[in-house]
């Protein structure tokens, strides 16, 4: 089951898989702002009598603007999208894993490890997801669930590109951070032009459903040209150094 938000969509995924696995794609319309779609994709997993074997996290926005002039209303709807979708998902589908002992993996992003200017609403919602992760995985334990974490960095995705594109100043913007724009968008492109697509990511999240022994977290992609994010990643961490746009 792949939950996509229209018939479109859904139709557009058949079409782009390969033709062995577009015959076993069944999509699902899925809103995670909308409970009552979560509840309607549960019921029908669970009427299709086969084993839920993993649940995979993935919708997502990539917002990019100032603190100080982000709505308050865009920041709640990425809020409901990247966080309580995510928890709401995970909530309705515990009981058919517990049957399973399934697997729960949540694709977060190295922006819940480091910050980036214009980057606070993301890494707010991706350091929290973290935290969610880390205490299912230690509540779920004894269920025989596990939880895995795939944090891309960058990745050249449509989605990426779009965000870059519609990246929107306001009057406030314009007279304080005009620059920082600038900069900010001048260095992501550059980074998620020269960055693989997503394959890597395709192949972390696939070892976190099949592998016997999954990884509690993993880092595909890159943070700069030719250097992988799991690589680069635990220094980051473990300095606390918080790379500057020049």
């Amino acid at each position: 089951y792949a939950g996509v938000r229209s018939e479109k969509d859904g139709s557009k995924l058949r079409s782009g898989a390969p033709s062995a696995a577009g015959d076993r794609i069944e999509p699902v319309i899925l809103d995670v702002t909308n409970s009552s779609h979560i509840r309607a994709v549960i019921h029908k997993v669970a009427a299709a009598d086969q084993p839920l074997v993993a649940v995979v996290n993935n919708a997502g926005l990539s917002p990019k603007k100032p603190l100080e002039t982000s709505p308050l209303s865009d920041v709640r709807w990425s809020f409901d999208v990247m966080y309580f979708g995510v928890l709401d998902l995970i909530q309705q589908a515990i009981p058919l894993l517990r049957q399973s002992r399934g697997r729960i993996i949540v694709v977060g992003s190295v922006s819940g490890i480091v910050t980036l200017p214009m980057g606070g609403t993301y890494s707010s919602i991706k350091y929290a997801t973290e935290a969610m992760s880390d205490a299912l995985r230690l509540e779920l334990g004894p269920a025989r669930i596990s939880v895995s974490m795939v944090n891309p960095a960058y990745v050249n995705t449509a989605i990426t590109g779009r965000a870059l594109e519609q990246m929107h100043q306001d009057e406030i913007d314009t007279k304080f951070y005009s620059a920082l724009f600038e900069k900010v968008q001048r260095k992501a492109r550059d980074r998620v032009w020269a960055s693989p697509c997503c394959a890597e990511t395709d192949d972390a999240i696939a070892h976190a459903v099949h592998d016997p022994y999954p990884m509690t977290r993993y880092y595909p992609a890159v943070v700069a040209p030719s250097v992988p994010a799991i690589a680069a990643v635990p220094v980051i961490k473990l300095l606390s150094i918080h790379p500057e746009i020049h």
